[in-house]
């Protein structure tokens, strides 16, 4: 498959799980629509997630937070976020660890990032990281934000079939 037809169906994908954003100006009369979000803090986040099934807490590093995320039962991944201002944060990473694999390789690694969405990233100590980020612009609902991690946890899992050719 080519990279413009893996672009192109890449493309596709995120169209198909993104909800539609409203064309005209929201409400007027002082109301407002908080179903979407320009941006989006890590606690709006973590309730976004938690709902949808991936039970997740804010963690403070000084002025930095993520969240500790669990997209796999008893395998915690986590969350992190960038761009960030007063009113929320534009960026969101979605990252797993899977620690050391013996079968995997800089071979592997380049083979999964020219076909995936999902970025691998192998280490210096040998383990493997999977990360996908995801930029909340829109505005966009917290479905689409969800529907963003249930991409990622689909990837990550195909990742145990996947098998680079030679």
């Amino acid at each position: 498959m080519t990279v413009s037809m893996r672009l192109l169906c890449l493309l596709a994908c995120v169209l198909a799980l993104s909800s539609p954003a409203d064309a005209q100006p929201g409400p007027t009369g002082g109301q407002t629509n908080t179903a979407l979000l320009t941006k989006v803090s890590p606690d709006q986040m973590a309730d976004i997630l938690t709902k949808a099934g991936y039970p997740s807490k804010v963690q403070s590093a000084g002025a930095e937070k993520t969240l500790a995320t669990q997209f796999f039962p008893g395998a915690p991944g986590k969350v992190l976020f960038t761009a960030c201002d007063g009113a929320g944060c534009g960026l969101v990473g979605f990252v797993y660890d899977f620690g050391k694999i013996s079968n995997i390789d800089a071979k592997w690694v380049n083979a999964w990032n020219g076909q995936k969405p999902v970025s691998a990233v192998l280490k210096g100590d040998g383990s493997l990281q999977m990360l996908m980020w995801t930029h909340v612009f829109g505005p966009v609902t917290p479905e689409h934000l969800a529907a963003t991690a249930r991409l990622f946890v689909e990837v990550v899992n195909s990742s145990t079939d996947f098998q680079p050719s030679n």
